[in-house]
């Protein structure tokens, strides 16, 4: 049923959703920090249940259930530590995406005032972009190089943390 709804969340864009539940609600941190979590995770989910389905058909899971571990050992032991590359890896990734979207929505001046965001940075700069680029231009440098540095660090978390990749 979980994974029914959130295949049904995913049907819509992501943007899409979040500025309906800006737009429905009062816009304020609180509401937009939920509503970006809220959307990250039906991609996280996905990511995570395919980690775990793989995981728990591996021969070591299959020994320890066949010598009667419990289900809480079997997650706790054997399932979660050869899950955790990928959940660390795909947040650390998807930060970038959040903050992509966070700045889109306040460039859009869908985001609430405080505090200031490089959206917003972006949004005053615009009427200034003839005469002073600069002003848009340190706000989307921000971006880039804060999104930049997140994948950069989910890639290297990937490389140092995957075994596969480091017996090479």
């Amino acid at each position: 049923f979980l994974q029914r709804m959130m295949d049904s969340i995913q049907a819509f864009p992501a943007m899409f959703i979040l500025i309906l539940l800006v737009a429905l609600t009062e816009s304020n941190l609180v509401t937009l920090s939920m509503g970006l979590g809220f959307v990250a995770l039906t991609g996280v989910q996905r990511i995570i249940r395919s980690a775990v389905l793989t995981a728990r058909e591996e021969p070591h899971v299959e020994a320890a259930r066949a010598i009667g571990c419990s289900p809480v050992r079997l997650m706790a032991v054997h399932i979660l530590p050869n899950v955790a590359t990928p959940i660390i890896v795909v947040f650390s990734i998807g930060l970038g995406s959040i903050i992509l979207a966070e700045a889109a929505l306040a460039f859009l001046g869908l985001a609430p005032i405080e505090p200031p965001s490089w959206g917003m940075m972006l949004d005053e700069g615009r009427g200034y972009m003839t005469n002073q680029p600069s002003t848009m231009l340190a706000g989307g440098l921000a971006i880039t190089l804060t999104v930049l540095g997140f994948n950069l660090a989910g890639d290297a978390l990937r490389d140092f943390l995957d075994p596969r990749i480091r017996l090479q």
